[in-house]
């Protein structure tokens, strides 16, 4: 009767058994997963020992080439106290762009804007705020532009120290800056057009030629000077 062919394991039968290794299974389930009897599995188990161990230094190689430094991923603010839609909504009232929020938090823009753009809720309690801000500084534009009353404190003095204070309103004049801004922006005037740009020259051309515009009264006085000069 001839002996039973010992068996000999595949490369694909290795790494099959290699996963289930790593889930700790046992020889048993290792065997009955591959489609073997135990006692086969025994047998060639040395070959399977041999393939785990280059496998598992294979990945010690691997992460040892990681490079140090903090991981990417959606998960990475995760726990960060800042990073929540409270904190991202008043950092956006107060002005803060993406790029200053995340300086604020500790991380590069590029890994909070990922962030946000993962968690809906977060981007938009940060867009809200930033609109909030938007809105206030279009108000305060739109008022400085047509001009406004500014509450104002004059306190009077006595040696150093405050003695009494009056509240009192500042008429501001509309402003030309912050109207040219808002209809630059509302309007889509240009600040330089072509034809402000020829009028402009114009303008300049024509100033300067009134102030090196010389009277002919003191240019005959000129000519007489000159004559006389010659005569002498």
């Amino acid at each position: 009767m001839p002996l039973p062919r010992k068996y000999k394991p595949s490369h694909s039968d290795k790494i099959r058994a290699y996963r289930l290794y790593k889930k700790e299974g046992t020889q048993k389930e290792i065997a009955i997963h591959l489609g073997i009897s135990l006692v086969a599995l025994k047998g060639a188990w040395d070959s399977f020992e041999e393939f785990f161990e280059r496998k598992e230094a294979s990945l010690k190689v691997k992460l040892s080439r990681i490079p140090v430094g903090r991981p990417k991923g959606d998960r990475i603010l995760d726990g960060f106290p800042l990073v929540n839609a409270e904190t991202l909504h008043m950092l956006a009232i107060c002005g803060y762009t993406i790029p200053t929020a995340a300086k604020t938090i500790g991380v590069a823009h590029n890994t909070l804007r990922t962030y946000l753009a993962e968690h809906p809720d977060l981007q938009q309690a940060f867009q809200s705020g930033a609109a909030i801000a938007d809105s206030e500084v279009m108000m305060a534009l739109k008022a400085r532009a047509c001009g406004m009353s500014l509450k104002r404190v004059k306190f009077a003095t006595f040696e150093g120290a405050i003695t009494d204070s009056q509240d009192y309103l500042e008429d501001l004049p509309p402003d030309t800056s912050a109207a040219a801004m808002w209809l630059i922006n509302r309007k889509r005037w240009t600040r330089d057009s072509e034809g402000a740009k020829a009028d402009n020259k114009g303008r300049i051309l024509e100033a300067l030629d009134k102030l090196t515009e010389t009277p002919e009264s003191e240019l005959d006085q000129m000519d007489s000077e000159n004559e006389q000069e010659l005569d002498e």
